[in-house]
C-alpha cells in the first residue's frame, strides 16, 4: 500500500512539471499551447483530489444531519460518490474496444483505490508547502 501511495505522488510530482515543459517547448521548438498545459494541470487536479473533496463533503452533510439539518444530503453525497465510483467506470469499461473482466470485490473495492491514489498527490503538495523535498527511490520495471 505505501509503495501504491509513493507511485502515484511520483506521478503527480512528474504531471506538475506541465510548465516547464511548456516553457521548453517554447524555447526549443518555438511554439506550445497554453490550454495543453491548463487542460493537463485541470484533469490531474481533478484525479488528485475528487476523492478529498468528497470525504469533506460527506462528512458536511453528516455534520449538517446531526444538528438538525437536511438528512437528503447524505443521501445526494452517497448518490454522488456512487456515480463517480462505480457508475462512470463502467460507462468507461463499455467505451473501450477490448472488453475486460472485473471480478466483484476488485469493483466493490474502487473507491478505496480512488482515495489511496490521491493519498499520494496530496502528500506530494503537503511536501510542497512545507518545504520538504520529495525523494523518489530507483523504481525497478
Amino acid at each position: 500500500l505505501v509503495a501504491l501511495i509513493e507511485q502515484h505522488k511520483r506521478w503527480f510530482g512528474g504531471c506538475m512539471r506541465l510548465r516547464e515543459a511548456h516553457r521548453w517547448c517554447l524555447a526549443n521548438v518555438g511554439k506550445s499551447s497554453f490550454l495543453v498545459v491548463a487542460d493537463g494541470l485541470w484533469s490531474q487536479f481533478r484525479w488528485a483530489f475528487a476523492a478529498n473533496l468528497y470525504v469533506l463533503a460527506f462528512v458536511a452533510a453528516v455534520f449538517s444531519a446531526m444538528l438538525g439539518g437536511c438528512h437528503w444530503l447524505i443521501a445526494l453525497t452517497l448518490g454522488l460518490g456512487s456515480v463517480y465510483a462505480y457508475v462512470l467506470p463502467i460507462c468507461a469499461t463499455c467505451l473501450t474496444p477490448i472488453r475486460c473482466r472485473v471480478g466483484l470485490l476488485p469493483f466493490l473495492l474502487l473507491p478505496v483505490a480512488i482515495y489511496v491514489k490521491s493519498v499520494g498527490a496530496s502528500l506530494y503538495i503537503l511536501n510542497r508547502l512545507t518545504g520538504r523535498c520529495n525523494v523518489y527511490g530507483k523504481v525497478e520495471r
